[in-house]
């Protein structure tokens, strides 16, 4: 007879594959007067994925789930949750005016396409689940953001990480190149800030909620458009780069990034090549041989990057 209770798997029958439900009800409670009232809503357990048209659209942005009163964070008399805001922030680090912060989201797996999940977004009040990356420039935190970012520094991280959560203590160990790294010459004419910055925030500034940030850096231009094709371009550069800037030579290119197996294996699959290793290889490999010849490096970008300050 059949034991209840068993798991189809265990009865040596394949369990039947399920769908995640479109929606989930959450709860929370709600302060009304004298009480405390319970409300329940429906939230999407995926929220779409935005479009080419909203990714284009300059005045589009990224809204939270859920507000909080933006007076929460002057309470200091215990009744209420305290809630730092990007005012409180501002006080603390003076060198800039409020507009973005540079993030790194905790919730994470050494097995997800990427495991260091980091950006520069408009201010906002952020959970315990973000880590806040404060700097004391703007520039530094796009640097910081950019290396963050990049497939060498991913690597690191899916190594370094033990569980589902990129804590602090671990995110304060990674590597990353000294203030005094970025200073060294990339080519003839640049050297590795003055590549990297440009290149960074035409990737960053696609929307007006990150003017603050371009102003801080000196650009006083609209927000980038949207260019699928060239944000590859600007991604494979960038990561060239720094792979350059820490000292990895092609083998040790191609090891890093074939531990990147749903990347490649969708790319394999869609386009019949690994199209980012191979295109990282290339621009790695002309970085190098402008690098020894003393010359200027000629970029892919047409046109190219904008030059700031």
């Amino acid at each position: 007879p059949e034991a209840r209770g068993q798991r189809p798997e265990a009865r040596g029958q394949r369990p039947e594959a399920r769908d995640p439900p479109s929606q989930y009800t959450t709860s929370r409670y709600v302060a009304s007067p004298g009480r405390w009232t319970l409300e329940q809503q429906s939230v999407q357990s995926r929220p779409p994925a935005a479009s080419e048209t909203t990714l284009r659209s300059s005045g589009s942005g990224v809204g939270p789930e859920h507000k909080v009163d933006y007076e929460l964070h002057e309470s200091k008399d215990g009744n209420h949750v305290s809630c730092q805001s990007s005012q409180s922030r501002t006080q603390q680090r003076p060198h800039h005016s409020a507009g973005w912060l540079s993030v790194a989201r905790k919730l994470t797996n050494s097995t997800n396409m990427r495991t260091a999940i980091t950006s520069l977004c408009s201010e906002s009040g952020m959970s315990d689940s973000t880590s806040i990356v404060n700097l004391a420039e703007a520039e530094a935190e796009v640097l910081m953001a950019s290396v963050m970012s990049s497939f060498v520094f991913d690597f690191c991280t899916r190594n370094a990480i033990g569980g589902a959560n990129l804590n602090y203590f671990i995110l304060k160990q990674l590597p990353v190149p000294p203030p005094a790294d970025f200073l060294q010459s990339f080519d003839s004419t640049f050297n590795y800030k003055q590549f990297i910055v440009p290149r960074a925030l035409e990737l960053i500034y696609t929307a007006r909620d990150l003017q603050p940030l371009a102003r801080a850096l000196g650009f006083e231009g609209e927000p980038f458009a949207w260019d699928t094709e060239r944000r590859f371009l600007l991604r494979c550069e960038l990561d060239a780069a720094l792979f350059h800037l820490y000292g990895l030579c092609d083998h040790e290119i191609s090891h890093v990034m074939d531990s990147f197996t749903i990347i490649r294996s969708e790319e394999l699959s869609n386009l019949g090549e690994y199209r980012t290793l191979r295109m990282i290889l290339e621009i790695y490999e002309e970085i190098g041989k402008a690098r020894r010849s003393g010359q200027e490096y000629s970029t892919r970008l047409i046109p190219g990057p904008i030059q700031i300050g």
